[in-house]
């Protein structure tokens, strides 16, 4: 629920306590180039919205994105995936389980040519 929802809605709590949104792009990804990343987040649970897109010059690009331990240095589970070029790709993750420290981000798999840009939206439940 958006801040401004809360003035039409009479007797409702805020069902969410942080948000996150980072996106970026990049031109010429090399391979596993890091195109977003959410930073540390507060330990919470999260529905989690990634979107990735890629130009037509990129033809088929191999993507993923990875749910990164507290320390950065490994895959919690990472989703892999094929994005055609001019297309773009929106995953949900609901309620997902953060401890204190941990990233969500996007990285491009396979150097291309082409653009490709992505964001990542949390957004912390109370």
């Amino acid at each position: 629920m958006n801040p401004s929802d809360q003035a039409r809605q009479v007797g409702v709590v805020d069902s969410w306590a942080g948000q996150y949104l980072v996106r970026d792009f990049k031109v010429n990804p090399s391979a596993l180039d890091v195109i977003c990343d959410t930073g540390q987040l507060a330990a919470g649970f999260y529905d989690v919205e990634v979107y990735v897109g890629v130009s037509a010059a990129a033809g088929i690009d191999q993507c993923n994105i990875q749910y990164r331990d507290a320390a950065n240095t490994d895959n919690k589970f990472q989703v892999i995936f094929y994005t055609p070029g001019a297309a773009c790709d929106i995953f949900h993750f609901y309620n997902l389980k953060v401890t204190a420290d941990e990233r969500i981000r996007v990285q491009s798999y396979l150097g291309f040519t082409g653009r490709i840009d992505a964001h990542v939206r949390a957004v912390r439940r109370a």
